[in-house]
């Protein structure tokens, strides 16, 4: 395995867990996927299959395995020069004709939940940056993986920008010059983070690079991982605290194998975005731009990233659970400190004093132990609880609110630190007057209430009802409550 795995040039990391994916550990079936994947595509069919059947065997259900397990999957396309299963271009390096229109490349390098998608928004937002985001997955050399991941991320198939022919042309040497063609921007921000890409684009496009590596202190990271490994069968090994922190230790370390322009601490990027990136945008020439500062009404088209920093600018984007929600529910630059709600205190001090995470923060400029700070959004308040806050005062509904047809918005309770009790008192299908809310604007009661969601949509005028979990209403004026500067709460009725 150690032989093969070498000649496929897979990182030390992965040739572990393939190893352990190999022996039939569920953990690592995800593993075995990406080995079965890179088998097939180095010509080793054999192999593939079998790697393939035994993850068949222990429960992996991911697309394409059981055409490898058969040995029938379809031969790698022509233009694959690589293992690790993107499209390179044929012969090896592309010589463009005319001006390359790409000018420079911030590629963005980390871990999954680095706050890579925040960070690419944030310069995709300057006049002369395009949020490419995880562009990696615009030429994964599998069709249902580039079908399913390589488009935008806000438009998906709609998207009038990654079209289905446009997709269809790309390789590695013409990624880059049509992302800046297409975005009509000179330079570029590459969020794919993984450094096996970094190496793999390197010899292929000459497009000049800023390598960023976007880290953040073991605490918050680690706990991301663990929240979604205990939402996600698949993820379930993230779980496992030395697990963790070995995937992080060792990917740092693959990482700085190249040179490293930029070390980014998001910590100080969300504290403090202008004085980060100012430096940043100087190796290209670039000055900071307060556009940058409305990253959410810029029009993006970004392939991937974390659905978390995407619902704040498209809220029907949503990420998985109400637990996510509930946090990124805001529409401002915040820190994560959510840790102290998805670990347990022995979870902290099992990492505060684990040896490889006091050598990440040493060597990151980090104090081991971090003070979460409250936030009250995070809050899941009881039905009794619920009842008292709301009656005790107005709660602000500090969200984004969704079109809805017509002069029609969506307000989604269940972001509510309130939700359990706004729950069980909301308008249903036996009962469309049961609902006790108020809704206000700038603190005056707006209505009729319980007006029907057709009426709400086709003659606005203040007009709300809430149904279920969702608020449906509309403003006075039939504004958009978005954008027209006024504040919205919820309370009771007396």
């Amino acid at each position: 395995m150690g032989r093969i795995a070498a000649e496929l040039s897979l990182p030390s990391l992965a040739v572990r867990a393939f190893s352990r994916a190999l022996k039939g550990q569920p953990d690592h079936l995800p593993a075995a996927y990406e080995l079965a994947k890179a088998l097939h595509l180095a010509g080793r069919a054999r192999m593939a299959s079998k790697v393939a059947a035994r993850a068949i065997e222990f429960g992996a259900t991911e697309p394409l395995l059981a055409e490898l397990a058969r040995g029938d999957a379809p031969p790698p396309p022509p233009k694959v020069e690589t293992p690790l299963g993107w499209i390179a271009p044929p012969g090896g390096a592309e010589s463009p004709a005319g001006p390359d229109p790409c000018r420079g490349v911030f590629l963005v390098v980390g871990s999954s939940y680095c706050g890579s998608t925040l960070l690419n928004l944030l310069l995709g937002a300057h006049p002369s940056i395009a949020s490419g985001g995880e562009l990696h997955w615009l030429i994964r050399a599998f069709e249902e993986e580039r079908r399913q991941e390589g488009r935008c991320a806000f438009c998906r198939d709609a998207c009038e920008v990654w079209t289905a022919d446009l997709r269809a042309s790309l390789h590695a040497g013409n990624l880059y010059r049509e992302t800046a063609r297409v975005l009509n921007k000179p330079f570029i921000c590459d969020a794919s983070k993984m450094p096996d890409w970094s190496r793999f684009m390197a010899p292929l496009v000459p497009t000049p690079r800023v390598r960023i590596l976007l880290v953040k202190h073991p605490l918050r990271h680690v706990a991301s991982f663990v929240e979604k490994a205990r939402r996600k069968d698949s993820m379930s090994s993230m779980a496992d605290i030395d697990h963790v922190l070995q995937q992080l230790a060792n990917l740092y370390a693959w990482a700085q194998q190249e040179p490293v322009d930029v070390l980014m601490r998001y910590e100080d990027l969300v504290a403090d975005p202008r004085a980060v990136l100012t430096p940043v945008l100087a190796r290209f020439g670039l000055d900071y731009d307060p556009a940058m500062e409305n990253w959410r009404a810029i029009t993006h088209h970004q392939i991937g990233g974390n659905a978390g920093p995407r619902s704040q600018i498209a809220p029907k984007s949503r990420p998985t659970g109400g637990f996510l929600q509930r946090k990124y529910n805001r529409k401002d630059i915040f820190l994560d400190d959510s840790f102290a709600a998805i670990l347990t205190p022995e979870e902290i001090d099992r990492i505060v004093a684990h040896p490889l995470a006091q050598a990440m923060c040493a060597e990151f400029g980090y104090e081991p132990r971090i003070t979460a700070l409250v936030d009250e959004r995070m809050r899941e308040l009881d039905v009794a609880e619920g009842e008292a806050s709301l009656r005790a005062a107005p709660a602000p509904l500090d969200m984004s609110f969704e079109p809805y047809g017509g002069l029609c918005f969506l307000a989604r309770m269940e972001l509510m630190p309130q939700h359990r009790y706004i729950a069980s008192v909301a308008n249903h299908e036996k009962d469309h007057r049961r609902s006790t809310l108020v809704l206000m604007e700038d603190g005056r009661p707006l209505g009729p209430a319980h007006t029907s969601g057709n009426v709400v949509r086709a003659q606005g005028g203040g007009r709300y009802t809430h149904w279920k979990d969702v608020l449906i209403f509309s403003t006075p004026d039939n504004s958009d409550p978005n954008t027209n500067g006024r504040a919205y709460s919820i309370g009771l009725c007396d």
